[in-house]
């Protein structure tokens, strides 16, 4: 029995020195093979319910700002498959929520981004139409959003990662 539990520790020892290099690999910004198989695995300890995978997984969200579109694929399509997919129908708007409220500004700000992205995706598979990035009224929108001195730290942190 306590070899086991000696086994046991040594696991979930080997799982954290894991996730502090899953940190660094998932931002690695000239590799996005690399980060893609980080992202699934972050996916796969987060079943797992492994301590500090979720904080990862959080983080994670920042790559919605990156310019490599399969690297956003990546994380859209696994967001989709644990919030979406996963729950039955009525649960959705509450495991979001949910979600929300465990996040800091900075994740918040790529948690919305992600959302509108899943719309978009969502709108052209079922209506088969190719949905413009913004309108023109949402563009002035964004414009004066960005114009305003209150959002400058919002700003900082969305070009960080574009």
């Amino acid at each position: 029995m306590e070899k086991e539990l000696t086994r046991v520790l040594q696991v979930y020892d080997s799982i954290e020195e894991g996730l502090a290099f899953l940190k660094t690999s998932l931002f690695s910004k000239n590799y996005t093979n690399e980060c893609i198989e980080s992202l699934r695995v972050v996916n796969l300890l987060g079943m797992l319910e492994t301590k500090g995978a979720f904080e990862l997984w959080k983080k994670a969200f920042g790559l919605i700002w990156v310019k490599e579109p399969l690297l956003k694929q990546e994380l859209l399509k696994i967001f989709h498959k644990i919030y979406v997919d996963a729950s039955e129908p009525e649960m959705v708007v509450s495991e979001l929520i949910d979600l929300a409220l465990k996040l800091d500004f900075h994740q918040k700000l790529s948690f919305e981004e992600i959302l509108r992205q899943l719309l978009v995706q969502e709108k052209e598979f079922r209506y088969g139409e190719k949905t413009e990035k913004y309108t023109s009224s949402e563009n002035q929108a964004a414009i004066d959003f960005r114009n305003n001195p209150g959002n400058r730290k919002k700003n900082q942190f969305r070009d960080e990662f574009m």
